[in-house]
């Protein structure tokens, strides 16, 4: 047996349309969806989305992102939908990754001189902002490109090509919750609706008590974050 190298999972937005789209038999097995099918799954998992948000279900997803500094600068905010940095951010440097130390807003408070320059060898993660901003010492003399991996609140999903970088038990609560939206739009039957329906509540209801057993918090993030 080979393995693939690969330490994770992820899936498009097709590939939960086609999915859903099986599991009703709206679309044969092995087939592509029509752009009809895309644009009516594409709005019906976005009011999922939203439904969760309603019912205090946040489905946040890890993103590795990257800026590069400008000489004299020590801010740099996030992007928008950042909600936390998380792990170690560091430097690439001719191809090599060199980890930033993480301090404390009390750790950064009691630097006297801020305004040395030279490569960065701490970072301090400011939440107090919305997205956060990151503060570095020294001060950058260059440029340097600044690696880091974020938790992000997934609002919606644009594009059928869009990554839905989720833990499994959140994709299968996806999958089972547009899979009974679907069955109206397709004409299902109300048993095999309502069947699907008891397994979108019974997949929601497990994916929060994982998460509540795991951090007690219902704004979730995926199972691989320490």
């Amino acid at each position: 047996m080979t393995v693939s190298g690969s330490y994770n999972f992820d899936q498009t937005a097709m590939e939960l349309y086609k999915d859903a789209l099986y599991n009703i038999g709206a679309v044969p097995i092995g087939h592509t969806p029509s752009a009809k099918d895309v644009a009516i799954c594409s709005r019906a998992l976005n009011r999922i989305i939203k439904a969760l948000q309603n019912d205090h279900v946040y489905l946040n997803a890890v993103t590795l992102r990257n800026y590069d500094t400008v000489a004299g600068t020590i801010t740099y905010q996030a992007v928008d939908g950042v909600k936390k940095i998380i792990g170690t951010p560091y430097l690439k440097i001719d191809g090599n990754d060199t980890p930033l130390n993480v301090i404390s807003r009390q750790d950064y408070d009691t630097i006297v001189t801020k305004g040395g320059s030279g490569q960065p060898s701490d970072v301090f993660n400011d939440y107090s902002t919305s997205p956060p901003t990151q503060y570095l010492y020294p001060s950058p003399a260059a440029v340097y490109a600044v690696y880091y991996r974020s938790e992000d609140v997934l609002d919606d999903i644009d594009l059928s090509s869009e990554t839905v970088n989720l833990p499994s038990n959140a994709l299968d609560m996806l999958l089972a919750g547009l899979s009974y939206e679907l069955c109206k739009p397709y004409r299902q039957t109300t048993s095999f609706r309502t069947e699907l329906g008891q397994e979108f509540e019974l997949k929601k209801r497990q994916f929060k008590a994982g998460d509540i057993a795991r951090d007690g918090d219902d704004k979730v993030a995926p199972q691989w974050v320490v």
